[in-house]
């Protein structure tokens, strides 16, 4: 969410993300082991966040069914007591039908998720087939050309592919 004269949100602005069960099923946060305590992570002077979440949708949501609702609440500078809210609303519009219409860094945030769940052993892992994910990495080399951290994780899954492919 792009907030409308600012580059920056202040310290202690919190976000949330809110489904809409008349269009989604089931919904988690990739990576996130939530225990209880809020959801909405304060985010720090000058930091971004990425949040990527698995949904599984409602097949009979049309086109224009609002998704999700993602609100961003942040203090005023110079004046703390007073909040600021933004909000953004996701509709079915807005989500790729298919990984072929899927933006790169979507893919590649996917492919990074996947991988991390696998290494770590997760039931969300255990489907995922390391040579097909190191094959889905290479696809996107192009898309990335020069950027050593995609670079460093294309490598890193070629190598884990190698590595849990031999105890098949």
């Amino acid at each position: 969410i792009a907030i409308r004269g600012r580059s920056q949100l202040p310290a202690g602005a919190n976000v949330r993300v809110e489904f809409d069960p008349r269009a989604v099923i089931r919904f988690r946060l990739v990576g996130y082991n939530q225990s209880g305590r809020d959801s909405a992570p304060e985010i720090g002077t000058g930091q971004s966040i990425t949040a990527l979440y698995e949904v599984r949708l409602r097949k009979d949501a049309g086109r224009a069914a609002d998704v999700a609702t993602v609100r961003v609440r942040y203090a005023s500078p110079g004046d703390s007591r007073q909040t600021n809210d933004a909000e953004k609303s996701i509709t079915m519009a807005d989500i790729s039908r298919s990984w072929s219409a899927a933006s790169p860094r979507l893919k590649l945030a996917v492919l990074v998720a996947d991988w991390a769940e696998m290494l770590r052993r997760s039931t969300f892992g255990e489907s995922i087939d390391p040579r097909d994910l190191a094959a889905k990495a290479q696809q996107l080399s192009t898309d990335f050309e020069g950027e050593g951290a995609v670079d460093e994780f294309i490598a890193l899954a070629k190598r884990t592919a190698m590595l849990l492919g031999a105890r098949d």
